[in-house]
């Protein structure tokens, strides 16, 4: 999360626009899928985690696993929201 704040807040400056209200809701949105696609990965890890396989290689499974919903969620959610950003 600190990483996709940063990122936002860096390219309202590199755009040179400002922190008024719809950039706000742009970062809460940002913030609430990464945490939605954090909790899956974690969710998906566990679980080869639990069978004996080592972190990583459940990190990793679990990514490669979940990348096309994670991929879809984040397009939908960003598609949906373009009309409102551009008007």
């Amino acid at each position: 999360m600190p990483l996709s704040l940063a990122g936002a807040l860096l390219s309202l400056h590199w755009m040179d626009q400002t922190l008024n209200v719809f950039s706000q809701i742009g970062i809460i949105m940002l913030i609430w899928i990464v945490t939605q696609n954090g909790i899956l990965i974690v969710d998906f890890a566990n679980q080869p985690c639990d069978a004996g396989l080592s972190k990583i290689d459940a990190v990793l499974e679990a990514s490669i696993s979940r990348f096309h919903q994670i991929l879809m969620t984040s397009l939908s959610t960003i598609l949906g929201i373009l009309p409102i950003a551009l008007s």
